[in-house]
């Protein structure tokens, strides 16, 4: 198996690849030479660089588990630490049309 790091290059206003992964878990990209043959070993590397990364996941499922059919769970989630995926299009629509949705975006940039 061959492994590499995220990297994409970030320009002003433009889409960041890196940080697109990273939000989606990936932390690796690559290719398997031999699939045939090929079985995952571990789900989780233990990596000092991680950590903050594993606390924030913990967070995530504790707001998650606290508030499961809450409407604001994923804005709670974004404020806390900066995860925007469980905010629906239609709670962005509100955000921006109120004019807080920059909350949600500086939060999230501060923690990736």
């Amino acid at each position: 198996m061959r492994l590499r790091r995220p990297h994409g290059l970030i320009s002003p206003n433009g889409f960041d690849y890196e940080a697109w992964q990273l939000e989606r878990n990936i932390r690796a990209t690559g290719y398997v030479r031999n699939p045939q043959s090929a079985r995952r070993i571990d789900a989780f590397v233990v990596r000092f660089q991680y950590a903050g990364q594993r606390v924030r996941e913990a967070v995530r499922d504790r707001i998650a588990n606290a508030l499961p059919a809450a409407q604001y769970a994923g804005a709670l989630s974004t404020l806390a630490i900066g995860d925007q995926r469980a905010i629906t299009p239609a709670q962005w629509q509100v955000f921006t049309r109120s004019g807080v949705n920059h909350l949600m975006s500086i939060k999230e940039t501060v923690y990736t």
